[in-house]
């Protein structure tokens, strides 16, 4: 793999690591294993926005495309046609 594959890749291994301990415990307990779940959460603004999405997860209330909808902010990058 090269390219922006790899770069997408380290970036996403990077946040990951970076959650807090506490967080990555959490998931564990609530058996959240899924990296785009996980993604999803890390990319809360905040430990406690992050805490409110895990228990919403593993209440079975949030499934992962309303995670990506919670996560997703203004769109970046060139305008689509």
């Amino acid at each position: 793999m090269t390219g922006p594959g790899l770069r997408t890749s380290i970036t996403e291994s990077l946040a990951l690591n970076a959650m807090p301990e506490d967080i990555k415990n959490l998931c564990r307990l609530a058996d959240i294993s899924s990296k785009s779940l996980l993604l999803q959460i890390v990319r809360q603004d905040s430990p406690e926005k992050m805490v409110a999405l895990v228990e919403k997860i593993s209440r079975g209330q949030m499934n992962r495309e309303q995670a990506r909808q919670v996560s997703r902010g203004p769109q970046r990058g060139r305008p689509k046609k």
